[in-house]
């Protein structure tokens, strides 16, 4: 047993520090800055001063200088001397810095942490031990004159910050958004704090380290919601409340928890509420506008509303409210998503009609303007929002500027904008189109060959006087209700998420297949594009009716969304630019222009033989005899330039031309040798047939609803009034030849 215990002992003495060394030594170990080595030696000259004997004091001056080559006797002892002096003048026991007073110790903290934190009023602040007086009695003194409470991490790569609540004990506590960089520096520190008001830190960085290693462990994690809406994690944000099958509010400090993970709500947080709220300081005034209010009506009323108030309209925009509000879903079918095109003259009710729909969504959130605002600004509003509408007003040709136009086609197909991110020119990241665009203009576009009207659900809106008294009624009773908010109504939508996952691309093909059928069995033709536009909200119709009291039955909706296919689609091929083509063809071929023979020639085939896609070689066989136009594109897109440019227009280049073309269900395909044959005028003066063989695109004539067809010269009409008639032939075409064209 003696020797267990001496072999204790030893162990005790070989691993035991000097008390006092220890506490120099957590003052001294700092970094180079040579404000931070000063404070520390002020530290330990308070240590060594509450040492009773001048040779104890030397000894450990000895051993300090020795143990830390940057500090020297001269220099301690001179810091030393300072105390001790300020000790002979009989200073207060409770020193501090720029108050006087001490509020109740707390020595579990000062055992623990070497600090203490206390709100009491004009004394409040972190306090720090800094040695003992004459009689033995510890001294404190105050580095700050606030506490901290951290509330959470704001955890993000280009903008770190950590959100504390700091309290003064004088003026009220606020929640600030305090930079994690200026935690690492006393002097940022303290710069930071008196920036922000009567806030003073009046330590070192060891103090600041202290703090530091007590508050870090409470700062849990949370993520900005950088766009409102719809979130990946699975809810619904508003800015001041979200969604997940309850509803949530955030605390003061804008957070809100969500499965494991915290979130935060700028707009909803108390870090900004003593800015000033007019337009050019309210950073997050948009954001607001995504705000839950409780509906005093549900989604069934609303419904019943909206068809009342806008007849002929709302059977648009409702299915088209759904999909919207699951658009990353409804996106993923076909990687698009239809805009709502609503256009009309002025004070039609179009833009009335989008504020409705909008503020389903938004609280009284103004449509962007597309006669002004910046390019920040217009992308910003397509990238805020996650399944919620983008209003753009003033959608015209001859308004919006290219990028922006382009943007807006892009933005079906999903397509965002790339920018540089931070300050390198190697790092780029997308800006997300995640809304879904609703437009207003005055005049339909047709520009770049109809693409936004191919786009989109289309709505015309005409002046209307004398409006129904029911309609009237309705119209003014949603417009109250959309002032107190309806932001409660989705959530009766959003029940029902997961079946809108499950279901959606099923129902949606089946719905394509069928109105497809449809229409064709009604001998009609359609786009492509529009009918899966159309598709998409007859699939949530379907969807929803099971769930809703929609006000049309499916055999109307799906009357309509027939009705609506073949409209635009007959809308888009009658205005489609290749539809100029064609009839500058017709014109010319009238005017003598275009020459059978010289530029093209008309077949009846049964079977013809193409290349596809360079070499290729196919057959294509029909049913019947069918009518083939032989065309000599290079030629005729020659003869088009100069018909264009003398009625002051100009032509589609030759490659576009082609491209456009070969796009078109009644191109066949291109043939490198066909014969060819036409009359020409001999050196006598005899008109001959001559044949040759050139290459040529194919078409189906018939489909082209054009008439480039006037005489058959090898069915011959011998009566007199036949050879009076192919004579008059035979000398115009004499006279063309000679490039005497007669008009």
């Amino acid at each position: 047993m003696t020797e267990t215990r001496d072999k204790v002992i030893a162990y005790l003495e070989g691993h035991t520090e000097d008390a006092v060394l220890f506490f120099c030594r957590e003052c001294l170990n700092v970094s180079d800055d040579p404000y931070d080595r000063n404070s520390a030696l002020s530290d330990v000259a308070e240590i060594l001063a509450s040492i009773d004997g001048e040779m104890i004091q030397d000894q450990y001056v000895e051993k300090l200088c020795k143990d830390y080559k940057w500090v020297t006797k001269k220099n301690l002892n001179k810091e030393l001397g300072k105390v001790q002096e300020k000790d002979a003048q009989k200073a207060p026991k409770a020193e501090r810095s720029f108050l006087s007073g001490l509020p109740e110790i707390d020595r579990d903290s000062i055992m623990k942490f070497g600090f203490y934190g206390k709100v009491d009023g004009e004394r409040t602040g972190y306090y720090f031990r800094t040695g003992t007086d004459g009689d033995g009695e510890a001294n404190y003194k105050a580095v700050t004159n606030f506490i901290m409470t951290p509330l959470f991490h704001k955890y993000d790569q280009e903008d770190n910050t950590r959100i504390v609540r700091i309290n003064n004990g004088v003026t009220p506590a606020e929640v600030i958004e305090l930079p994690s960089k200026a935690l690492i520096s006393a002097d940022s520190f303290r710069t930071f704090l008196f920036d922000r008001g009567a806030y003073f830190f009046d330590g070192s960085k060891l103090h600041l380290d202290k703090l530091n290693k007590y508050h870090l462990w409470s700062f849990p994690k949370a993520f900005e919601l950088k766009s409102l809406g719809w979130q990946n994690e699975g809810f619904w944000a508003w800015y001041n409340k979200s969604f997940n099958g309850k509803l949530s509010d955030y605390n003061e400090a804008g957070l809100v928890r969500h499965g494991d993970q915290n979130f935060f709500s700028p707009a909803s947080s108390d870090i900004y509420k003593n800015y000033r709220q007019d337009d050019d300081d309210d950073q997050y005034e948009n954001d607001k506008y995504l705000k839950y209010n409780e509906a005093n009506i549900t989604f069934n009323e609303w419904c019943d509303l909206m068809n009342r108030a806008y007849p002929g309209h709302a059977m648009a925009g409702i299915p088209w409210v759904m999909v919207c509000l699951f658009k990353d879903l409804t996106f993923k079918v076909d990687n698009n998503a239809p805009f709502l095109y609503s256009y009309g003259p002025s004070q039609s009710g179009k833009s009335k009609f989008h504020e409705s729909i909008t503020n389903l969504f938004f609280n009284q959130m103004p449509a962007f303007n597309l006669n002004s605002g910046t390019d920040f600004a217009f992308f910003h509003r397509m990238s805020r929002f996650k399944n919620c509408p983008i209003p753009f007003n003033e959608f015209n040709d001859d308004v919006v500027k290219d990028p922006w136009f382009e943007a807006i086609k892009g933005a079906y197909d999903g397509e965002g904008r790339e920018r540089g991110k931070g300050m390198s020119k190697h790092r780029t990241e997308t800006q997300k189109v995640n809304g879904l665009i609703m437009l207003a203009g005055q005049y339909l576009s047709t520009r770049d060959d109809n693409s936004v009207l191919s786009r989109s659900i289309l709505r015309s809106f005409k002046k209307q006087l004398n409006r129904p008294e029911d309609q009237t009624k309705a119209y003014e009773q949603i417009k109250e209700l959309e002032k107190e908010g309806l932001g409660s109504i989705i959530t009766e939508l959003l029940t029902h998420r997961e079946e809108i996952k499950e279901n959606y691309p099923i129902e949606f093909n089946n719905c394509m297949k069928a109105m497809a059928a449809a229409i064709r069995g009604d001998g009609e033709l359609f786009n492509e594009r529009v009918l899966r536009n159309y598709t998409s909200l007859l699939t949530m119709y379907q969807i929803f009716s099971k769930h809703f009291k929609m006000p049309w039955s499916q055999s109307e909706m799906q009357a309509w969304i027939k009705d609506q296919v073949v409209e635009i689609s007959q809308m888009i091929s009658n205005t489609d630019v290749l539809v100029d083509f064609w009839n500058s063809l017709e014109t010319m071929f009238e005017r003598g222009q275009l020459r059978e023979g010289a530029h093209f020639k008309i077949e009846t085939e049964q079977k013809v033989k193409y290349h596809h896609k360079g070499k290729q070689e196919r057959f294509k066989e029909y049913s019947e005899p069918t009518k083939v136009l032989y065309l000599r594109l290079s030629s005729v897109h020659q003869e088009f330039s100069l018909w264009k440019r003398s009625t002051g227009g100009k032509a589609m280049d030759l490659t576009s031309l082609t491209s456009y073309l070969k796009d078109r269900d009644y191109h066949i395909g291109y043939v490198d040798k066909t014969k060819f044959s036409r009359f020409k005028t001999d050196n006598g003066g005899e008109i001959r047939r001559q044949s040759y063989v050139t290459s040529a695109q194919m078409f189906e004539y018939s489909k082209l609803r054009i008439n480039l067809e006037r005489h058959d010269f090898d069915a011959e009409d011998n009566t007199p009034e036949g050879v009076a008639n192919r004579n008059a032939d035979l000398e115009k075409q004499r006279n063309l030849d000679l490039g005497e064209q007669q008009f």
